[in-house]
């Protein structure tokens, strides 16, 4: 849940160029709309800002 709104996430690690990614999607059910949030950090700063990305996802609110 994010805010009472139904929300699933989603994590890929991967590579882009070489470079080590994280991508996380929340997707989330409104009351008249989906709704995607998308963040990503290096694979090396995963365990430092990862925490601080999601909690910033879990403040989304639907304006109506």
């Amino acid at each position: 849940l994010i805010n009472g709104l139904s929300a699933k996430k989603v994590n890929i690690d991967g590579e882009i160029d070489e470079q080590g990614v994280t991508w996380t999607t929340f997707m989330i059910k409104g009351e008249y709309d989906f709704f995607q949030i998308c963040v990503w950090t290096t694979l090396d700063n995963k365990l430092e800002y990862l925490p601080q990305l999601e909690k910033m996802a879990q403040t989304f609110k639907e304006v109506k």
